[in-house]
This record gives structure tokens, sequence and C-alpha cells, in this order.
């Protein structure tokens, strides 16, 4: 996932230097990026007014949640939202 969101990060600096302007070419580059490493799963984009913009889909994250409820492992609440988050925030 990590490796997905750098490379929509780097994507996002071609299109705010000019080095991509047409809509075809950032959306080619965007699918091409996100169609390695299930990178569709995580992240959408979207291109208006000249502005590229990608986003992480909020409902992938409740999925996480479930396989941690799901593998039963000895932790307490806390330590189970902390890697959470820290999940979320790679």
């Amino acid at each position: 996932m990590e490796k997905t969101r750098q490379a929509l990060e780097k994507l996002s600096r071609r299109v705010a230097a000019g080095r991509l302007k047409k809509a075809q070419k950032i959306g080619e580059a965007a699918a091409r990026i996100l169609g390695r490493n299930h990178g569709s799963r995580y992240y959408g984009w979207s291109f208006e007014k000249g502005v590229f913009r990608y986003f992480e889909h909020p409902g992938q994250f409740g999925a996480l949640e479930k396989k941690l409820k799901a593998a039963k492992l000895p932790m307490s609440s806390a330590q189970a939202w902390e890697a959470l988050a820290h999940h979320a925030c790679r």
C-alpha cells in the first residue's frame, strides 16, 4: 500500500509541475499505478480543472479491523487500535 501511495504522490507532483498535462495521459498513468499491488482496492483518484487528486477509500480499513478481531490475538483494545492507526498511516 505504501508503494502505491508513493507512486501516486510522485504522479501528483508531476502533474503539479506541468510535466503531465493531458487528462488521458494522467488517467493512463494513474491506472497503471493502481493496477500494481492491488492499489485500486485502497486508493482512488480524480482529475478536475487541471488538478490531480488521490485519496484513500475509507471502507478498506474496516476490513483490517475485522481481520484483527478474527485473529483473536491476546491484545488490549488500545494495542489493537494502535496497530490499526499504524497501518492506516503507512
